[in-house]
């Protein structure tokens, strides 16, 4: 910790920005203050550099709240999972493979955060390096380089239909079966989702699909996938038109029937 604090340092003083140093507790503190901007940059690419999906680039100023909003799970790829030891993610002018962030998740404070899903990772390391009481971006370039590999990992989904106002299906509802990227069986119960149920409700018709993932810190493991939820309207029975044309003429013949005993 303290040979990459030399280098951050290094490079945020050059930069005109913060420089930290720990307290007797190993926190981070932030010893200059500089009000800057944040340039976070994502790409989604394969192994060959070809781009699966649209690069994502924002500037925003120094503050957490702002920065983390920007850094998102990377998108499902089909017949794709995330390479950990070929993605890097670079913060505080070092560039790292997801895999070392993620083993060496212990360097930050958990307290109090669960680490369950890839967002959660996102969050604890933005976290840490962005959360006023701690540390401070300061004219920062975060970048997040997403490369996807072809792999057996998967997990398979059905889709649930409701109606509308119905409550939303549980999770596990959705997760058929899952397996690593070694063909292991996972266990469906592991499966989470970092936007279900959370994002969704059931008030509007249509068509909802979301990201489920299985995330695993301890192995590095990191697989993805999709669920989708129908909501329809309300099926109405139209009994007249559903008869027999025999039981229309009976149905008439005996309403002639009651108005006549009415006259």
């Amino acid at each position: 910790m303290i040979d990459y604090l030399k280098s951050y340092n290094a490079t945020a003083v050059k930069n005109g920005g913060h420089a930290f140093v720990l307290d007797n507790n190993g926190s981070l503190i932030a010893v200059t203050n500089h009000v800057g901007k944040v340039t976070v940059s994502q790409s989604f690419k394969d192994s060959t550099g070809k781009t699966l999906s649209p690069s994502l680039n924002a500037t925003v100023p120094e503050t957490f709240d702002q920065v983390s909003a920007l850094i998102t799970e990377p998108p499902y790829e089909k017949g794709y999972q995330i390479d950990t030891d070929k993605t890097t993610f670079t913060l505080g002018g070092q560039t790292q493979p997801l895999s070392y962030w993620i083993s060496n998740i212990s360097w930050f404070n958990l307290s109090g955060h669960s680490l369950t899903s890839m967002s959660d990772l996102l969050w604890i390391i933005t976290y840490a390096f962005g959360n006023s009481t701690e540390a401070t971006f300061v004219n920062d370039k975060i970048s997040l380089n997403y490369v996807y590999k072809t792999s057996q990992a998967a997990i398979t989904t059905q889709d649930q239909t409701v109606q509308v106002g119905a409550s939303l299906p549980d999770l596990k509802s959705y997760i058929v079966s899952a397996v690593d990227e070694n063909g292991k069986t996972i266990s469906t119960g592991s499966i989470m989702s970092p936007t279900y149920p959370g994002n969704y409700s059931t008030n509007t018709p249509g068509d909802y699909t979301f990201v489920v993932e299985y995330f695993n810190a301890s192995t590095i493991s990191y697989t993805q996938g999709t669920a989708t939820l129908h909501v329809v309207n309300p099926v109405t029975t139209d009994v007249w038109h559903q008869l027999p044309r025999q039981s229309h003429m009976e149905m008439t013949r005996i309403r002639l029937h009651l108005i006549m005993a009415l006259l």
